[in-house]
């Protein structure tokens, strides 16, 4: 099994099954950005049931995000969101971007 590293986390996509050893909060020292495909899955509330959510960040020092975005279940199979990736992710969280502008001559 491959470590998730720094140079690997943006470039692959993680599913992970998200249960009392692996949790939320375990996922806030993985170096996530806004382009992370990082998906877990738990238990639901009713037995053979799961949740589906991403996991990103928005911008490096900003904490986890977790959106559901899916449920599965053995009587009613895979249902996700049809809102795409992008949409989802499209609040920065109060991102400050710094910007220059420059005389250009023609």
């Amino acid at each position: 099994m491959q470590p998730i590293t720094k140079e690997n986390v943006n470039t692959a996509l993680w599913i992970i099954y998200e249960s009392e050893s692996v949790s939320a909060d375990m996922m806030e020292s993985l170096p996530l950005n806004i382009k992370s495909m990082v998906f877990t899955f738990k238990s639901a509330s009713n037995p053979g049931d799961f949740v589906i959510q991403e996991v990103f960040k928005p911008y490096q020092d900003h904490s986890t995000i977790s959106n559901v975005i899916g449920h599965w279940s053995n009587k009613r199979g895979l249902s996700m969101s049809t809102v795409s990736i992008w949409e989802r992710r499209n609040d920065l969280k109060g991102l400050t971007f710094r910007v220059a502008i420059l005389p250009v001559s023609l």
